[in-house]
């Protein structure tokens, strides 16, 4: 199975089985009517993807491509605070995830004992997130989460 299909795999089971649990987990579904954790995940995803500056209606009609009849204004009510805690769950458990590959054959490689890759990348917080998250170089509050 390539790298691909796997990254294909773990993305599906995300944005639908993991979506679906954190959505009632974190209290952001206490019913499904219209829409549940998978579906307004997918929403804002795919239509910030799209368009990062989506409105609402933008947001609604994106929602629409997922099968999904919404208004904008059903999915403004939507955003408060069980939302967010939602979308972080659903964040932290996609940081989680290890997608790990078969060893590449590249025959320069094999003469040494290993290779070693290391990330350096790093991504710039807004001030909201910085007692949240530790962002680079700082050091983590007591009591705050590190993912």
């Amino acid at each position: 199975m390539s790298s691909i299909t796997k990254v294909a795999e773990e993305m599906q089971r995300i944005l639908k089985e993991v979506a679906e649990e954190k959505g009632r987990t974190s209290g952001f579904i206490k019913r499904e009517v219209k829409i549940n954790g998978a579906s307004f995940a997918q929403t804002l995803i795919f239509g910030w993807m799209s368009k990062p500056q989506a409105t609402y209606e933008e947001l609604a009609q994106a929602a629409t491509t997922l099968g999904i009849e919404l208004t904008a204004q059903a999915l403004e009510q939507r955003f408060n605070q069980e939302a967010a805690t939602f979308l972080k769950e659903l964040l932290d458990e996609t940081i989680k995830t290890i997608i790990r590959s078969d060893k590449a054959a590249i025959p320069i490689l094999e003469r040494f004992n290993g290779t070693y890759m290391e990330d350096s990348s790093t991504i710039t917080l807004p001030d909201e997130l910085k007692s949240i998250w530790q962002g680079c170089g700082e050091v983590v509050k007591k009591g705050h989460h590190q993912p």
